[in-house]
């Protein structure tokens, strides 16, 4: 110990230069650790262990309930979007339906009432005539 002066935490003796003995800290290493020797630090006592090998438990069981949730809310989310869009989709087609048949009436209309081919038309020739003759090969 200089003259006059502490030594800082974690060394003692003739100009401070001793650092503690294991399992001892702080000022004067008059602290003793209440930790396994590896894990007392001579400056600051007991570390905290960081144990890598297995997870924290208690972090563990909040997690993976959390994960569930958030991923049933996204499946509800999408599930309420598909049907959104699929909603949306036959609105659209009937409206262009609509649309469409409404011009056809119009343009009907302009050309003269002349009928169109529809189903339900009856296709039959109307003189006796026999059907076209096709190739063997079509």
């Amino acid at each position: 110990m200089r003259y006059g002066q502490f030594c800082p935490n974690g060394l003692h003796g003739v100009e401070c230069s001793t650092p503690c003995v294991k399992g001892f800290y702080g000022e004067l290493c008059t602290g003793r650790c209440e930790c396994p020797d590896e894990l007392c630090n001579a400056t600051v006592g007991c570390l905290q262990r960081q144990d890598t090998s297995l997870p924290n438990t208690g972090s563990l069981s909040t997690a993976i309930p959390i994960t569930i949730a958030v991923l049933g809310l996204f499946g509800v989310i999408i599930t309420f979007l598909l049907f959104i869009m699929k909603q949306l989709s036959k609105s659209h087609v009937s409206q262009r339906t609509s649309k469409d048949n409404v011009y056809d009436d119009v343009g009907n209309a302009s050309k003269g009432n002349r009928q169109t081919c529809t189903s339900g038309t009856d296709l039959t020739p109307m003189d006796n005539s026999p059907p076209p003759l096709y190739p063997k090969d079509f």
